[in-house]
């Protein structure tokens, strides 16, 4: 799904007209980068919590030369899903393999 298309089943949800479900998506996507941003985290009860998370400084191996190359701390956005949303997909959701690789299929 992409914004367009959550976009559309927002506006389909709420009846809502497209631009309004348009305004609404855009207004909440931008609360949320304004907030991480600043350092905040958002918790969405149910669905999850989005924040800014630190990571360290590391040393990597660039594949072509296999030299070492040296990575500074950052700071990357951060998702830890809530519970009912964890439960929705284990619930909706199966997990197969299919020659050696791992599928998501629906649950019947």
């Amino acid at each position: 799904m992409n914004k367009a298309e959550l976009t559309e089943w927002v506006a389909k949800q709420a009846k809502l007209s497209k631009k309004d479900a348009y305004e609404a998506v855009e207004a909440t996507l931008e609360a949320i980068a304004h907030h991480v941003s600043q350092g905040d985290e958002v918790r969405l009860t149910g669905f999850g919590t989005f924040w800014a998370k630190p990571r360290r400084a590391s040393q990597r191996i660039n594949p072509q030369t296999r030299q070492k190359i040296s990575v500074g701390a950052k700071v990357v956005p951060s998702f830890r899903p809530g519970s009912e949303l964890k439960e929705r997909i284990y619930k909706r959701l199966k997990v197969t393999e299919v020659g050696g690789k791992l599928q998501i299929k629906p649950s019947r």
